[in-house]
């Protein structure tokens, strides 16, 4: 892929994840309010039994604005010869903390370590640039 077609389509992604997060918060911003009312936690865990189903839909299309618009900076990076940073690291990080604390029982505490590593390894990649 030519940088310039990895720079079109890291905006085209950062595009849609603006696009896609925008049409999730206006068709269901009341149940994002209530997830932030409840706390957070364990709002959108598919294994408690008080959780509402649209909950789990809404917490995920979330999430999946938030993987386009990382997977676009990324695009975006590489279009520059720039590799992920630490800063693409602590987005990462951030994302998967909410995911944590929203279904405890997944995955994203894997996801979290990773991006801790990433953040503070030392050497090429993910440590130096971006």
């Amino acid at each position: 892929m030519s940088p310039s077609q990895q720079k079109w389509a890291g905006v085209t992604l950062l595009a849609l994840a603006v696009l896609h997060t925008l049409a999730t918060l206006a068709g269901a911003g009341d149940i994002v309010l209530d997830m932030l009312e409840a706390g957070w936690w364990r709002s959108a865990d598919p294994s408690d039994p008080l959780v509402h189903g649209m909950q789990v839909g809404v917490f995920w299309s979330l999430m999946f604005g938030g993987m386009l618009a990382l997977l676009g900076w990324i695009f975006l990076g590489l279009s520059r010869g720039v590799a992920p940073g630490r800063a693409w690291a602590g987005g990462f990080g951030v994302l998967c903390l909410i995911g944590a604390v929203a279904v405890p029982v997944g995955g994203f505490w894997i996801g979290l370590g990773l991006a801790v590593w990433l953040v503070v390894k030392d050497g090429s990649g993910a440590g130096q640039q971006g």
